[in-house]
């Protein structure tokens, strides 16, 4: 078990260093990381909506999901329009 979770690991970290070494040397910067951070505001919406129903709240999923994504989003514009 503590073997697969090093290879894991070790692959994870290779994986986010390629990409930040990819985003470091495209034309635009952020390019290669804003479509990951907004991939992962999603997921994390989705993790936040499991734990809210797990306690008993019962929050609006598209409200929350929005609430998460759009401001990672918003700040993702300048990195695709000039």
């Amino acid at each position: 078990m503590l073997r697969q979770r090093l290879i894991v690991g070790a692959t994870i970290v290779i994986g986010f260093s390629t990409l930040t070494w990819l985003d470091a040397v495209s034309p635009k910067p952020g390019s290669v990381l804003a479509p990951l951070a907004i991939v992962a505001a999603w997921l994390a919406s989705g993790e936040m909506l499991r734990m809210f129903l797990a306690r008993g709240a019962d929050p609006w999923p598209l409200t929350m999901r929005i609430g998460t994504v759009l401001p990672v989003a918003a700040i993702s514009v300048p990195v695709f329009f000039d």
